[in-house]
């Protein structure tokens, strides 16, 4: 399962929201996945997802796939809206 989004918030995908994503991804079997134009990133590791360097206004698609994707995936499109709000 995938969304694209546009991540809104303004200072980006930086350390402390990067740990909370880390965190909150642990807590599923799901494989998570962060993918901004062709690198991909397990949601799971902290370096990964930094590596990606996310900013405000980037496309990123989020990918789940496992036994409860769509729960998941909903958990995690509510935590970037959150973040979105967030500095």
């Amino acid at each position: 399962m995938e969304k694209q989004f546009v991540f809104q918030n303004k200072i980006g995908l930086h350390a402390r929201p990067a740990t909370s994503l880390v965190n909150l991804a642990k807590q599923y079997s799901e494989q998570i996945y962060l993918l901004k134009g062709d690198k991909k990133a397990n949601a799971k590791s902290l370096l990964a997802i930094l590596s990606l360097g996310i900013m405000s206004g980037d496309t990123v698609i989020l990918q789940v796939t496992g036994e409860n994707e769509t729960d998941v995936m909903m958990e995690l499109v509510k935590f970037f809206e959150q973040s979105a709000n967030q500095e």
